[in-house]
């Protein structure tokens, strides 16, 4: 899941986007410079050239307006050069900021992707040491045959949207994708049971070909939405622990989860169904 070596090869992708960005940058800025520095120096030389003119003729009168004459027209040449050199540049430019757009969607996907794989490395993490956490520290070894697999598994994918803020584990945040399929399994009428879910064994859980990853899919957000639901009606740890016994210790599994939840399952089934309506 860390993919190093795809993250290596996102970064070098967003390397020479970076450069060739900065390259046209700096492209731009001197052929600004150079049209300014060229036609001032060229202006310059012309003007001086003008004043040693005037020089030459003294008064006459005629030469100076032939000068004035000739001076306004070369004037109006150099004016003319700058303004189609300038022209020239502002094409340029907007070749250049096209492609600079281009390079920053580069770059931003490849952000983009990279901020997803942290995403995933970190919900894997938080997936998995739910589960490491509640085989070693929240019950026996000897009771997990009989923990239920949809609260391990609805659990391990509640927290493992978590993020931690200020050295804070921030929970119960949306599963997207979950949500996503959970509304449209409703809005189809293939939206699983409670029953169903709280009594499922392993087997709902499990894949043994390629064909079984949507019944897999639709279990693990079936799974997380009860847990969610749950968890947003406070829940408690000590609730949990009396439902993961009673279910250790073989008593019928609807019945225990009627007595975690604090009502009939019918009640049950209404209220989690707008749980997930009201979820964003």
């Amino acid at each position: 899941n860390v993919q190093k070596d795809e993250e290596a090869r996102l970064r070098a992708a967003i390397l020479p986007s970076e450069r060739e960005i900065e390259e046209y940058k700096k492209k731009i800025s001197a052929e600004e410079d150079r049209i300014a520095r060229d036609f001032r120096a060229l202006r310059q030389d012309f003007l001086d050239r003008v004043a040693q003119a005037r020089k030459s003729v003294g008064n006459d009168g005629a030469s100076q307006s032939s000068i004035d004459r000739i001076k306004q027209e070369n004037l109006d040449a150099i004016k003319a050069q700058e303004r189609a050199a300038m022209d020239q540049l502002t094409k340029y430019r907007t070749q250049a900021n096209q492609a600079i757009t281009e390079h920053e969607r580069v770059i931003r996907h490849n952000q983009g992707v990279l901020v997803g794989q942290t995403r995933a490395m970190y919900e894997t993490l938080f997936h998995e040491s739910f589960h490491a956490f509640a085989a070693n520290f929240l019950w026996e070894e000897a009771d997990n045959a009989g923990l239920p697999r949809w609260l391990h598994q609805g659990m391990a994918t509640y927290f493992e949207r978590s993020v931690v803020e200020a050295g804070d584990l921030i929970h119960g945040g949306t599963h997207p994708g979950f949500l996503l399929l959970l509304r449209a399994q409703q809005r189809e009428n293939r939206l699983m049971t409670v029953a169903t879910v709280v009594s499922a064994g392993a087997d709902l859980f499990q894949i043994r070909h390629n064909g079984d990853i949507p019944r897999q899919e639709a279990a693990y957000a079936h799974a997380w939405g009860l847990a969610h639901y749950l968890l947003s009606r406070g829940v408690t740890s000590e609730q949990i622990e009396t439902y993961v016994t009673d279910v250790s210790a073989g008593r019928n599994r609807i019945a225990a989860f009627e007595k975690l939840a604090g009502r009939k399952l019918a009640d049950i089934e209404a209220d989690w169904r707008a749980h997930l309506n009201s979820l964003k």
